[in-house]
């Protein structure tokens, strides 16, 4: 009997964002990415990689939240709109200073052209240098 799963990768990692998040206000929203494309590999799922440089101090219970706006036409986007309750992934934190690196997989991908961008709710500004948003998206395989 045939078994479908997540298959591996189906791309080296990409970063969507970077130099966006320096400096990035506390309850301020990032740039919106560049279009990512997948409308070739038509993948289902992807995983985000979220790296940030070192904090004062960031809050207890501190998160950086997720938001896609996808082009439903290939030309325009859906608005980029901060719902506080519907984000597509979080990231949370810890309250240390230190650089992080945290990851969500298994985000929910659509084919063709889609934006990312991130909501700063760590208690503080970003770090001026080492921030960035990256992903690598996965599809099924039938073995």
């Amino acid at each position: 009997m045939a078994v479908t799963d997540l298959g591996a990768w189906t791309q080296a990692a990409v970063t969507a964002l970077s130099t966006d998040l320096n400096t990035l206000a506390n309850n301020t929203a990032s740039a919106v990415s560049a279009a990512q494309d997948n409308g070739t590999n038509l993948d289902l799922v992807t995983d985000f990689e979220l790296v940030l440089g070192t904090q004062t101090a960031r809050s207890a219970g501190a998160t950086v939240a997720l938001y896609i706006s996808y082009s439903l036409d290939g030309i325009n986007y859906m608005d980029a709109v901060i719902d506080t309750d519907n984000p597509v992934a979080v990231f949370p934190l810890d309250a240390a200073t230190t650089a992080r690196r945290v990851g969500v997989r298994g985000v929910d991908l659509t084919p063709g052209l889609w934006k990312a961008w991130l909501v700063n709710r760590t208690g503080q500004a970003f770090n001026a240098t080492g921030n960035t948003l990256r992903y690598r998206t996965r599809s099924i395989t039938t073995t």
